[in-house]
């Protein structure tokens, strides 16, 4: 089958290389515009001898078209591709558009559902494969399948982790979509389930020590790890993340919340949390001084007593 693959992140690479694996005819098409997966992505499409695309957002009607004619494309795959398919185009290209979506649909609708997944608290994913319709993210359902989220989990790991779920659940996908009368068993979205959430902003990254709990803080940072380099807490006006963290209960007087304490017995320094217990930190980031463990934190300016916004 001649299958093309729009795509924007190296997220593609292990179901591109099943379909390959399984004797599929792939083409790609990506945004003009270049990410820093580019590079990786050419190198793969290169050793897979795998034609590549380039696209712009004006004129991506005609241009997906002439794409599809061109390489005879049967259907048309869509992992992680920032550009939204107009309702002219999907009714005109006469074949299926399929979107694999990394999350659950339609609880977790949306560009950036791993973030709100994990800041969420969610103890489960996964993905969904569902036709594209006008509708954003609200196409009939082909597949969903589970992941269950660690309690480490980060952005990074969710996403490749599904990633690689996909690759290996594509060949029931392309058995699937072989038979003739494989949409009977299409499944509708339940409206009534349906949350579309945005992508993040400041308020949704930087942490609020007056009303988050200290789970709800670590939660944070794991759902902003690579992406945001961590959550944002404020210290004298200058932006510090907090990458990694852990929840500890609290074994000595309570300080007020965003007090930087030392823990008990070591030279490690925590930050103080409304709910009785705290963060020790086990990685911070600065954008002028870059990525410090706990032990090297004074060299960021971070000292005892003082207190984080």
């Amino acid at each position: 089958m001649n299958i093309g693959i729009l795509c924007n992140s190296k997220l593609c690479i292990p179901s591109v290389q099943a379909l390959v694996q399984m004797g599929h005819k792939v083409s790609m098409g990506l945004p003009v515009e270049v990410t820093e997966d580019r590079h990786e992505i050419e190198q793969f499409a290169y050793q897979f001898s795998i034609s590549l695309t380039k696209l712009k957002k004006e004129g991506l009607d005609s241009d997906l078209i002439f794409w599809k004619e061109r390489n005879s494309l049967e259907n048309i795959f869509v992992i992680t591709f920032p550009y939204i398919l107009s309702a002219n185009l999907i009714a005109s290209i006469r074949i299926d558009i399929i979107n694999f979506h990394f999350a659950p649909l339609p609880q977790y609708k949306g560009a950036q559902p791993a973030f709100w997944l994990i800041k969420n608290g969610e103890k489960s994913g996964g993905l969904t494969i569902h036709l594209i319709t006008e509708k954003i993210d609200g196409g009939d359902i082909i597949h969903f399948e589970p992941y269950t989220l660690a309690d480490t989990e980060t952005y990074h790991s969710y996403l490749n982790n599904v990633a690689f779920l996909n690759a290996n659940i594509i060949q029931k996908l392309m058995n699937k979509i072989a038979l003739k009368s494989w949409k009977n068993s299409l499944k509708k979205q339940d409206t009534s389930l349906s949350v579309y959430y945005p992508r993040p902003q400041l308020n949704d990254i930087r942490i609020n020590w007056e009303t988050m709990e200290a789970e709800e803080i670590e939660r944070l940072c794991r759902a902003c790890n690579p992406w945001n380099k961590g959550a944002i807490a404020v210290l004298y006006q200058q932006a510090i993340k907090l990458v990694e963290v852990n929840v500890l209960p609290f074994s000595a007087k309570q300080e007020p919340a965003g007090t930087l304490v030392r823990i008990k017995n070591t030279n490690r320094l925590a930050v103080s949390c409304i709910n009785n217990k705290y963060l020790d930190i086990n990685i911070a980031y600065n954008e002028q001084l870059g990525f410090y463990s706990n032990s090297r934190l004074s060299q960021m300016g971070l000292k005892e007593g003082m207190s984080l916004e």
